[in-house]
């Protein structure tokens, strides 16, 4: 009892600070600049390199700059969290923020402001400016009623703070009660400047976000520093163990869940007692009957007779084999190919397996790395709810030695680039399967069986022309109905950020999800995925998954379509207790 307390203990221990973290991620500006790279294939892949070698300063000083590439391509990067930010909330901020930049390529600059975190880049070194034409305030729109109270305390709060922080660093915060009124102020000035700049900087932000009174928040987003005044504090730096409330209710969290647990152990251990002893009873008087019990629950767990197998599946036809399994091979029966997996379920599914590979990649007590997610790994129950299966390949604990060659194992086809060329196993490699996976749940397509005039033409080559020419429903399977393209184009997008070529650029499942979740985030600009030639974009001469389209060269111009047709691409085993989402492709069948 005492050992399972001491574990009940250290799991409450292990959540309640992953509980009291907040990366605060949301956005709060974007800015994107006018002139584009010469080459934005460089440009790109500078800012690439530039991520990688900024991450271990961002890990130890939740600061860096960094300088790649040569003129006129060559591109400068900042990044830093705010001060009250520990340094494991510092990472994610900074893992969500540097998907965001990529979205105003081709451009040759941007910035954008997290309210945990900064980052910009430009085609110059602009370390040291402490102020810039696109500076911008933000006012909200809710007002104090007590006008002239609220104005004196904030104003008072705004002086302090833009005083104290350029001899504390570069950053304040404070906070005045009175009138009943409660005002905080926060400022920070980014590493770069010095203690004149930084003070220059704080002195116009003051100005502007004064200007915003009496609305009850307003924040300064400027090139060299952040001001933020606001009747609610957001600062991670109150500890949570300094307040009396905080500590009495962590301390009956604790009292209630060991009381819990020892309630369970007293329930269980009477319940098993007497479980214990009608068994022993009974013992003798059941020993010559086993033999029928096991037939009796095998007669009850076969839903068929071999013969029915035999006659569906044509005699276990080679023809009709869609997949080998752990526990031998897969054959499909439905021959009908009715329309059961809508958008709604496909979306359903892609979800869910998002959901157990962040699990797998971010909640297990160590991480696992799948290397095989392809759509006979993702079993559907009877509700089409997905668990990822076969974790035969799978790898743990590759934290901090995501470098060291492995020898390699996965499916031809959802390989990522740099683990099949070079062995380098990260979590990216698990995010490129899943967005070859999503492009063929949208397709109803496997990746390399596509009618295409290219041979080497796959899923996501096809799919990234498309995307290019802004035809991207093409890829989508016409026996779907749909109610809204874009939202599926959205996922589409989503998926070819995922096999992007390079593995710094591509998403973390946990963003992959928020974008999947929340329709108001912008889906950033994705880059070429790997195996394909820029010299196709322009062309017209790449194959389309399906002809059933919207006329319309724009997605924005179609809102529905529906090609009604009698055989569908999807099958559904509502006896099988885990069906493989593979058992769903139509494998014949030419669509189109």
């Amino acid at each position: 009892m005492a050992n399972v307390i001491v574990i009940v203990l250290c799991l409450i221990f292990s959540i309640l600070p992953a509980a009291i973290a907040n990366p605060r991620t949301e956005l709060v500006y974007k800015f994107c600049g006018v002139e584009q790279a010469d080459n934005v294939s460089e440009f790109n892949q500078n800012y690439a390199n530039a991520i990688v070698a900024m991450e271990p300063e961002i890990k130890s000083n939740k600061f860096s700059i960094y300088g790649e590439g040569l003129a006129p391509n060559r591109i400068f990067v900042l990044a830093q969290c705010m001060d009250d930010l520990s340094k494991e909330d510092c990472q994610i901020c900074f893992s969500a923020i540097k998907t965001q930049l990529p979205g105003c390529f081709p451009h040759i600059s941007g910035r954008v402001f997290f309210d945990g975190c900064f980052m910009r880049f430009e085609n110059y070194s602009f370390f040291y400016e402490s102020s810039s034409p696109h500076d911008v305030k933000r006012c909200s729109d809710a007002v104090n009623l007590k006008n002239d109270q609220f104005r004196d305390v904030a104003t008072k709060v705004v002086k302090d703070v833009v005083t104290m922080a350029p001899v504390h660093g570069g950053y304040a915060e404070g906070r005045r009660k009175t009138y009943g009124l409660s005002v905080y102020g926060m400022a920070i000035c980014w590493n770069t400047l010095d203690e004149k700049a930084c003070s220059d900087c704080l002195s116009n932000a003051s100005t502007a976000v004064l200007d915003c009174l009496p609305s009850i928040e307003a924040r300064s987003l400027s090139v060299g520093c952040y001001f933020r005044y606001s009747e609610f504090e957001s600062s991670n730096g109150s500890n949570f163990f300094n307040s009396k409330g905080a500590i009495f209710m962590y301390l009956v969290f604790i009292l209630v869940a060991v009381g819990v647990c020892i309630i369970a152990i007293l329930v269980g251990y009477i319940v098993g007692t007497t479980l214990h002893e009608k068994r022993v009873k009974h013992q003798t008087k059941h020993n010559g009957d086993s033999s029928d019990l096991e037939s009796s629950v095998m007669k009850r767990s076969l839903h068929f007779k071999y013969s029915t197998l035999e006659k569906s599946t044509d005699n276990f036809s080679e023809e009709r084999k869609i997949g080998q399994g752990g526990f031998g091979e897969v054959f499909k029966k439905d021959p009908k190919k009715k329309k059961e997996l809508d958008w709604k379920k496909r979306l359903k599914i892609v979800e869910g397996t998002a959901e157990g590979l962040e699990y797998l990649h971010n909640d297990c007590q160590v991480r696992i790395i799948h290397r095989d997610i392809k759509p006979s790994n993702i079993l559907l129950d009877s509700k089409y709810r997905p668990k990822i299966a076969d974790f035969g390949l799978a790898r743990v604990n590759i934290r901090e030695k995501g470098s060291a060659p492995l020898v390699i194992a996965g499916t031809f086809g959802y390989m990522a680039p740099e683990y099949l060329a070079q062995g380098q196993l990260t979590d990216k490699v698990d995010v490129y399967s899943f967005g070859v996976l999503i492009l063929e749940i949208v397709s109803g397509r496997e990746f390399n069986k596509i009618p295409a005039n290219d041979t080497l033409d796959t899923i996501v080559t096809i799919a990234w022309k498309h995307f290019k020419e802004k035809r991207a429903y093409r890829i989508i399977d016409p026996i779907m109905e749909i109610e809204d393209v874009n939202e599926v184009v959205r996922v589409v997008q989503i998926a070819l950020l995922c096999t992007q070529e390079s593995p710094i650029m591509r998403p973390d499942m946990s963003t992959i999800i928020k974008l999947l979740t929340q329709e108001n985030l912008e889906v950033p600009v994705p880059s070429k995925p790997p195996f394909i030639d820029d010299s196709f974009y322009g062309s017209e001469q790449h194959g389309s998954i399906h002809q059933h389209h919207p006329s319309a060269s724009s997605v924005d111009s179609c809102r529905y379509y529906d090609t009604h047709q009698d055989n569908g691409s999807f099958h559904h085993y509502r006896h099988h207790p885990s069906a493989s989402i593979d058992s769903c492709y139509d494998t014949e069948s030419v669509l189109g």
